[in-house]
């Protein structure tokens, strides 16, 4: 399978149905630079990808990608793979007014320390307390050290 048609099959993927998880998934470790991908690339087609498609499934497919490339590389998202964290930012940003959920302020409180975001970060450890997500965060140990630095 080329890049090309790996590409190609993502997309009409996200055209049936943008909310399924796994189809993000597949095209980030595709282009992992293990796998298939040069160093960086996953970052530039993360970029191009939220880009073509805009809007709402812009701010769903960008959102699970960068989980799913945090997943598999927990460090370096935004220095070695180039994700934009000001266009991740404005998404969390968005979605956190919108919703109380302490889900969404775990993963952006995480990419806000990732990110050195220490603003961002506090005032997500605030709406958090106590309630962690220990799948975001890996484990209750990484939450603590996290919130020692930035809370």
């Amino acid at each position: 399978l080329s890049k090309r048609e790996a590409l190609e099959w993502f997309r009409a993927g996200v055209e049936v149905d943008y909310e399924y998880y796994p189809i993000y998934d597949s095209i980030v470790i595709f282009f992992l630079p293990r796998w298939y991908g040069d160093p960086g690339e996953v970052g530039r087609m993360i970029q191009e990808e939220v880009s073509r498609l805009g809007g709402e499934r812009a701010d769903w497919a960008l959102t699970r990608m960068v989980w799913s490339l945090y997943s598999h590389e927990k460090e370096g998202i935004f220095e070695d793979h180039g994700i934009d964290y000001p266009m991740l930012k404005k998404v969390y940003e968005k979605w956190t007014s919108q919703w109380e959920d302490v889900e969404t302020a775990n993963y952006y409180c995480l990419y806000a320390c990732m990110a050195g975001d220490r603003k961002a970060a506090k005032r997500m450890f605030d709406r958090i307390g106590e309630e962690f997500d220990e799948y975001c965060w890996g484990s209750e140990e990484n939450f603590r050290k996290w919130k020692k630095r930035y809370g």
